[in-house]
């Protein structure tokens, strides 16, 4: 997805961002874990990362446990949401820079991007997702990058699934963890590039 202001600007970072939440409803339910990291858009080097945890209080609708493995009780040891939401705007403004990438790996219904969808939900309950508008103007899913490769015939793959496509490439993951999940995306997207 591009922002009309994509095509007049060279991205000088390119973030890449995993989350865990309660379930799948961008409204009801809530970021539980965070990983993201930021690299220089030409180069991929690394410059710098975050993890973040984020204390559920919808409780009604906590789920997942049996995909991210966290129980009610190890969530009410997590940071405040006001503590984490204020770090993670503080990592965007650390750049100084409005033109760049967010790069998630999960497509959900409709082409949506999950982990985009789960943030940008969050920041508007805390009414600081201009911070996300203003530094973010364009939308990269590695799932989309697989899937023209396959469909140029340059990799045949049964799924495009973060762990198909890991175990495909040899990548070293602990699914469901953000942190791991968010360091395969990244090796993904290098691979992907690559071609």
């Amino acid at each position: 997805m591009k922002y009309p202001n994509d095509y007049f600007h060279i991205p000088k970072w390119i973030y890449f961002c995993d989350i865990e939440t309660t379930g799948f409803d961008y409204w009801r339910n809530e970021i539980l874990t965070l990983s993201i990291s930021r690299h220089d858009y030409a180069s991929l080097e690394l410059d710098d990362e975050l993890e973040l945890t984020f204390k559920p209080s919808n409780l009604q609708h906590f789920g997942g446990s049996d995909v991210h493995g966290f129980s009610i009780s190890d969530t009410l040891e997590f940071q405040n949401k006001s503590e984490s939401t204020s770090k993670l705007i503080e990592f965007f403004e650390n750049t100084n820079c409005e033109h760049n990438v967010f790069c998630c790996h999960a497509l959900w219904r409709y082409n949506t991007f999950f982990d985009w969808a789960f943030l940008l939900v969050h920041m508007i309950k805390f009414k600081t997702e201009y911070f996300l508008r203003n530094h973010l103007n364009k939308l990269e899913s590695t799932v989309n990058y697989f899937k023209h490769l396959q469909k140029n015939g340059l990799i045949s793959v049964e799924n495009f699934k973060l762990n198909t496509l890991c175990n495909h490439f040899k990548i070293a993951l602990d699914h469901h963890d953000a942190k791991s999940d968010r360091v395969a995306c990244f090796e993904l997207y290098k691979i992907a590039r690559g071609f």
